[in-house]
């Protein structure tokens, strides 16, 4: 979070369980709701893209990720205007998920080796 605070032109907003609910170090957050992981990001990004342009979903179990990575996604979002933007991992998954307008998740296999490939399919097609 250190270091996405330190970008001018982000703002963080915590997603979180009801378990979970509650400022943390002073910021704002949103309620995930019910369903899969695709329903609860679909639902963020239809709210949070009625308020800014874009949007870049970051997992927790990505804490180290790179400037550079970073940068990357946010300048292909904001400057380059990409409508969808995703950083892959090795594992099939996905650290990062950065959209310029809302997109349907559905039939995207979490938790497989599928996961990006799906995500982009759904992208893509959104």
């Amino acid at each position: 979070m250190a270091a996405v605070r330190e970008h001018p032109d982000c703002a963080i907003v915590l997603a979180v369980t009801p378990d979970a609910y509650g400022g943390r170090g002073g910021l704002p957050c949103w309620l995930q709701g019910p369903g899969d992981l695709g329903e609860r990001i679909e639902r963020l990004a239809e709210r949070a893209l009625l308020l800014v342009p874009w949007v870049l979903f970051l997992g927790t179990d990505s804490p180290g990720l790179p400037y550079a990575l970073r940068e990357k996604l946010i300048t292909h979002l904001s400057a380059a205007g990409e409508d969808a933007v995703l950083g892959p991992t090795d594992d099939g998954g996905f650290y990062a998920l950065g959209l310029r307008k809302p997109v349907s998740l559905k039939g995207v296999q979490w938790s497989s080796a599928q996961t990006c490939i799906d995500t982009e399919r759904s992208s893509e097609a959104g």
